[in-house]
Protein backbone atom coordinates (compact mmCIF):
# COMPACT_ATOMS: atom_id res chain seq x y z
CA UNK A 1 0.00 0.00 0.00
CA UNK A 2 1.67 3.58 -0.84
CA UNK A 3 0.99 6.29 0.91
CA UNK A 4 2.66 10.29 1.18
CA UNK A 5 5.55 9.04 -1.05
CA UNK A 6 2.59 9.35 -4.02
CA UNK A 7 2.76 12.91 -4.26
CA UNK A 8 6.59 13.33 -4.18
CA UNK A 9 7.87 10.50 -6.40
CA UNK A 10 7.30 12.21 -9.51
CA UNK A 11 10.41 14.86 -8.43
CA UNK A 12 11.90 12.17 -6.82
CA UNK A 13 11.24 14.10 -3.40
CA UNK A 14 11.11 11.94 -0.49
CA UNK A 15 8.63 12.17 2.17
CA UNK A 16 11.13 13.92 4.30
CA UNK A 17 12.45 16.26 2.19
CA UNK A 18 8.96 17.16 1.70
CA UNK A 19 8.14 17.64 5.24
CA UNK A 20 11.23 19.84 5.73
CA UNK A 21 10.92 22.06 3.15
CA UNK A 22 6.78 22.48 4.27
CA UNK A 23 8.17 23.35 8.07
CA UNK A 24 10.60 25.89 6.54
CA UNK A 25 7.83 27.28 4.34
CA UNK A 26 5.72 27.91 7.37
CA UNK A 27 8.58 29.17 9.53
CA UNK A 28 9.26 32.20 6.67
CA UNK A 29 5.13 32.86 6.99
CA UNK A 30 4.99 32.96 10.59
CA UNK A 31 8.43 35.68 10.27
CA UNK A 32 5.99 37.98 7.87
CA UNK A 33 3.17 37.27 10.54
CA UNK A 34 5.37 38.66 12.96
CA UNK A 35 7.14 41.42 11.01
CA UNK A 36 3.82 42.48 10.15
CA UNK A 37 2.85 42.61 13.96
CA UNK A 38 5.72 44.98 14.41
CA UNK A 39 4.05 47.29 11.94
CA UNK A 40 1.17 48.38 13.89
CA UNK A 41 0.77 51.01 16.59
CA UNK A 42 2.82 49.79 19.42
CA UNK A 43 1.17 48.12 22.18
CA UNK A 44 1.79 46.25 25.90
CA UNK A 45 2.10 43.16 23.92
CA UNK A 46 5.09 44.16 21.56
CA UNK A 47 6.87 45.96 24.37
CA UNK A 48 6.78 42.57 26.48
CA UNK A 49 9.25 41.48 23.75
CA UNK A 50 7.95 38.17 23.89
CA UNK A 51 6.09 37.86 20.65
CA UNK A 52 8.59 40.23 18.63
CA UNK A 53 11.81 38.77 19.93
CA UNK A 54 11.66 35.28 21.08
CA UNK A 55 8.58 34.16 18.59
CA UNK A 56 10.64 36.17 15.78
CA UNK A 57 14.19 35.05 16.50
CA UNK A 58 12.91 31.24 16.74
CA UNK A 59 11.25 31.65 13.24
CA UNK A 60 14.25 33.48 11.91
CA UNK A 61 16.64 30.40 12.89
CA UNK A 62 14.49 27.73 11.19
CA UNK A 63 14.08 30.51 7.81
CA UNK A 64 16.66 33.02 7.34
CA UNK A 65 19.63 32.28 10.12
CA UNK A 66 21.65 35.16 8.42
CA UNK A 67 19.44 37.36 9.68
CA UNK A 68 18.57 36.15 13.04
CA UNK A 69 21.92 37.75 15.12
CA UNK A 70 19.69 40.66 14.44
CA UNK A 71 17.07 39.50 16.94
CA UNK A 72 17.96 40.22 20.40
CA UNK A 73 18.75 44.11 19.97
CA UNK A 74 15.31 44.58 19.38
CA UNK A 75 14.44 42.69 22.46
CA UNK A 76 17.05 44.88 24.49
CA UNK A 77 15.10 47.67 23.03
CA UNK A 78 11.75 46.91 23.93
CA UNK A 79 12.55 46.14 27.34
CA UNK A 80 14.35 49.13 28.26
CA UNK A 81 12.13 51.74 26.51
CA UNK A 82 8.83 52.68 27.23
CA UNK A 83 5.53 52.89 25.46
CA UNK A 84 5.82 56.46 24.75
CA UNK A 85 9.23 56.51 23.57
CA UNK A 86 8.28 53.95 21.09
CA UNK A 87 4.65 55.93 19.75
CA UNK A 88 6.27 58.97 19.42
CA UNK A 89 8.82 57.07 16.78
CA UNK A 90 6.25 55.10 15.10
CA UNK A 91 4.05 58.31 14.42
CA UNK A 92 6.92 60.59 13.49
CA UNK A 93 7.65 57.61 11.15
CA UNK A 94 4.72 56.06 9.86
CA UNK A 95 1.40 58.39 10.64
CA UNK A 96 3.19 62.16 10.46
CA UNK A 97 1.15 64.61 11.20
CA UNK A 98 3.77 67.06 9.03
CA UNK A 99 5.21 64.66 6.94
CA UNK A 100 5.47 60.80 6.55
CA UNK A 101 9.29 60.06 7.01
CA UNK A 102 9.06 56.08 5.95
CA UNK A 103 5.36 56.10 4.30
CA UNK A 104 4.33 52.42 4.99
CA UNK A 105 2.10 52.31 1.90
CA UNK A 106 3.46 50.21 -1.36
CA UNK A 107 1.73 52.80 -3.49
CA UNK A 108 3.27 55.90 -2.11
CA UNK A 109 6.08 54.09 -3.65
CA UNK A 110 4.63 52.30 -7.05
CA UNK A 111 2.65 54.92 -8.05
CA UNK A 112 5.24 57.70 -7.60
CA UNK A 113 2.24 60.03 -6.72
CA UNK A 114 2.97 60.53 -3.36
CA UNK A 115 -0.12 59.59 -3.00
CA UNK A 116 -2.11 56.22 -1.55
CA UNK A 117 -4.86 54.16 -2.85
CA UNK A 118 -3.85 54.71 -6.37
CA UNK A 119 -3.73 51.95 -9.02
CA UNK A 120 -1.52 49.65 -7.32
CA UNK A 121 -3.96 49.23 -4.50
CA UNK A 122 -6.37 48.14 -6.45
CA UNK A 123 -4.27 45.63 -8.53
CA UNK A 124 -3.56 44.33 -4.95
CA UNK A 125 -6.65 44.27 -3.42
CA UNK A 126 -7.92 42.06 -6.80
CA UNK A 127 -5.17 39.26 -6.03
CA UNK A 128 -6.65 39.26 -2.05
CA UNK A 129 -10.08 38.12 -3.65
CA UNK A 130 -8.85 36.09 -6.39
CA UNK A 131 -6.87 34.52 -3.04
CA UNK A 132 -10.52 34.61 -1.34
CA UNK A 133 -9.41 37.35 1.07
CA UNK A 134 -11.51 40.56 1.46
CA UNK A 135 -10.81 43.69 3.38
CA UNK A 136 -13.14 43.96 6.41
CA UNK A 137 -15.48 47.23 6.74
CA UNK A 138 -14.07 47.70 10.22
CA UNK A 139 -10.26 47.95 9.12
CA UNK A 140 -8.86 51.17 9.30
CA UNK A 141 -5.45 50.67 7.41
CA UNK A 142 -5.58 50.79 3.63
CA UNK A 143 -5.08 47.73 1.72
CA UNK A 144 -1.35 48.47 0.54
CA UNK A 145 -0.42 49.34 4.29
CA UNK A 146 3.16 47.21 5.19
CA UNK A 147 1.51 44.84 7.91
CA UNK A 148 -1.15 43.96 5.66
CA UNK A 149 1.19 43.00 2.63
CA UNK A 150 3.05 40.42 4.81
CA UNK A 151 -0.24 39.44 6.31
CA UNK A 152 -1.12 38.36 2.70
CA UNK A 153 2.15 37.30 2.27
CA UNK A 154 1.77 34.89 5.17
CA UNK A 155 -1.82 33.97 4.56
CA UNK A 156 -0.55 32.67 0.50
CA UNK A 157 2.53 30.39 2.39
CA UNK A 158 0.02 28.88 4.64
CA UNK A 159 -2.54 28.33 2.24
CA UNK A 160 0.40 26.61 -0.13
CA UNK A 161 1.40 23.96 2.97
CA UNK A 162 -2.18 22.93 3.58
CA UNK A 163 -3.07 22.26 0.23
CA UNK A 164 0.27 20.50 -0.13
CA UNK A 165 -0.44 18.46 2.91
CA UNK A 166 -3.81 17.30 1.59
CA UNK A 167 -2.73 16.54 -1.48
CA UNK A 168 -4.58 19.46 -3.36
CA UNK A 169 -1.69 20.89 -6.45
CA UNK A 170 -4.49 22.97 -8.01
CA UNK A 171 -4.40 24.88 -5.29
CA UNK A 172 -1.43 24.93 -3.99
CA UNK A 173 0.03 26.28 -7.93
CA UNK A 174 -2.97 28.87 -7.57
CA UNK A 175 -1.07 29.79 -4.15
CA UNK A 176 2.34 30.14 -5.82
CA UNK A 177 1.16 31.98 -8.52
CA UNK A 178 -0.39 34.66 -6.56
CA UNK A 179 2.51 34.64 -4.24
CA UNK A 180 5.33 34.89 -6.93
CA UNK A 181 3.50 37.68 -8.72
CA UNK A 182 2.82 39.91 -5.39
CA UNK A 183 6.55 39.06 -4.63
CA UNK A 184 7.75 40.53 -7.33
CA UNK A 185 5.04 43.51 -8.10
CA UNK A 186 4.36 44.29 -4.56
CA UNK A 187 6.76 43.29 -2.28
CA UNK A 188 10.42 43.62 -3.30
CA UNK A 189 10.09 46.91 -5.68
CA UNK A 190 9.59 49.26 -2.25
CA UNK A 191 9.90 47.53 0.50
CA UNK A 192 13.56 47.49 0.81
CA UNK A 193 13.47 51.68 -0.41
CA UNK A 194 10.75 51.89 2.88
CA UNK A 195 13.44 49.84 4.88
CA UNK A 196 16.16 52.35 4.21
CA UNK A 197 14.18 54.75 4.95
CA UNK A 198 13.58 53.90 8.62
CA UNK A 199 17.52 53.14 9.05
CA UNK A 200 18.40 56.76 7.55
CA UNK A 201 15.77 58.74 9.84
CA UNK A 202 17.01 56.54 12.75
CA UNK A 203 14.27 57.52 14.90
CA UNK A 204 14.10 54.49 17.70
CA UNK A 205 16.79 51.70 17.90
CA UNK A 206 13.85 49.15 18.13
CA UNK A 207 12.79 50.77 14.50
CA UNK A 208 16.00 50.94 13.16
CA UNK A 209 16.95 47.68 13.78
CA UNK A 210 13.28 46.21 13.04
CA UNK A 211 13.88 47.53 8.84
CA UNK A 212 17.62 45.84 9.21
CA UNK A 213 15.96 42.53 10.14
CA UNK A 214 13.32 43.11 8.09
CA UNK A 215 15.12 43.75 5.07
CA UNK A 216 17.85 41.05 5.51
CA UNK A 217 14.74 38.87 6.15
CA UNK A 218 13.92 39.35 2.24
CA UNK A 219 17.11 39.38 0.59
CA UNK A 220 17.70 35.91 2.34
CA UNK A 221 14.66 34.47 1.68
CA UNK A 222 13.45 35.94 -1.39
CA UNK A 223 17.09 35.86 -3.41
CA UNK A 224 15.77 34.31 -6.47
CA UNK A 225 12.77 37.10 -7.06
CA UNK A 226 15.52 39.65 -5.89
CA UNK A 227 17.88 38.88 -8.36
CA UNK A 228 15.31 38.31 -11.06
CA UNK A 229 14.21 41.64 -10.89
CA UNK A 230 17.74 43.80 -10.42
CA UNK A 231 18.99 41.55 -13.52
CA UNK A 232 15.81 41.15 -16.31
Amino acid sequence: MQTATLNTESTGETTRETTMRAARRMAVADCCRLFAACFYPPDKQMLSGESVSEKLGASLQKACPCSAPLMPPLSKYLQEDDADALAVAYTQLFLGPVELLAPPYASWYLDKSGRVMGPSSVAMEKLYQRAGLAIDGDFTETPDHVAVVLEFVYYLLFRETVAESIGNPDEKQEMLDIRETFLQNYILPWIPEFCEKIRSTDRHPFYTGLARCLDAFLRCVFTDEIRNKENP
